[in-house]
């Protein structure tokens, strides 16, 4: 979640802050809220742990009134009306937010379908989070291990704050890429494509034989991860749009995330290329 929870007020002063980034973010935020994390602003408040937000933006129509005018708005100046809400939906609503406050790597621990479809085929242990090598990032933000693989990879956390952070992933070989903004969005990729580590062209043909390798070994695949999206509370893109955001979060979001090696002050090489 934005700003990792935040109060009514918190809330507020984000909602001012969106507005200030123009109508065409502003609604495409509103259609896709996970659009968030394509822009850049928000990739480096959370890299930075920084509060999103822009209180002096709520109060543009009275200090506009009152320059204007020099009188204070009338209280009767706004004509909004709300329309009343569907129980269902307060319901569906009230349970997914008790879901996002709760921890995702907390979910992961205590549900089994979650866990065991992470754990494989999607090669992801919470309890492998410690590096075969001392590593640091070129930026000197702080980088925290939390999982690993079955390979010696790692998954971590750049920056400060919680599981909106970047993640970057680094093999046993040298090798390292910014692959998520967020846990969320790494879950997704795990969950759709657990083969994104053999992707090279990002191709329709190599994900479909990638898939159709990974489907001759676990025919219930799909049933299996659906059980797993859903203990999560997460909807799943197509492997497609997945796959296009792993590849854009590499190349482009990963410049700022250089890997190095720190015993010979030496960066990693790019596990994905443009």
């Amino acid at each position: 979640m934005i700003n990792g929870g935040c109060s009514d007020d918190g809330f507020d002063y984000f909602r001012g802050w969106l507005i200030t980034q123009g109508r065409e973010t502003f609604e495409r935020v509103i259609a896709d809220p996970d659009m968030l994390a394509d822009l850049p602003a928000v990739r480096a408040f959370a890299a930075d742990g920084i509060d999103i937000e822009c209180e002096d933006a709520l109060s543009i129509a009275w200090t506009a009134h009152q320059e204007a005018t020099g009188e204070e708005l009338p209280n009767d100046a706004f004509t909004i009306r709300y329309p009343e809400p569907d129980p269902r939906a307060v319901s569906a609503l009230a349970t997914t937010v008790r879901c996002m406050l709760r921890p995702l790597i907390t979910t992961i621990r205590e549900n089994d379908d979650a866990a065991g479809f992470l754990a494989w085929p999607g090669d992801f242990d919470l309890d492998q989070s410690d590096h075969v090598e001392e590593v640091h990032l070129a930026s000197g933000a702080a980088l925290e291990g939390f999982a690993g693989d079955g390979a010696g990879g790692t998954y971590f956390f750049c920056g400060n704050g919680g599981e909106e952070r970047p993640v970057l992933y680094a093999d046993s070989e040298g090798g390292a890429a910014l692959v998520a903004i967020g846990m969320p969005e790494l879950l997704r990729l795990l969950l759709v494509a657990p083969w994104w580590r053999d992707c090279r062209a990002f191709t329709a043909e190599e994900s479909a034989e990638l898939t159709a390798e990974y489907l001759e070994d676990m025919p219930d695949l799909a049933v299996r991860r659906d059980r797993a999206a859903a203990a999560l509370s997460l909807a799943l893109p197509t492997e497609a749009e997945v796959l296009a955001r792993l590849r854009k979060v590499a190349t482009e979001e990963g410049k700022e995330f250089v890997l190095i090696f720190t015993p010979a002050n030496e960066p990693y090489d790019l596990l994905i290329k443009g």
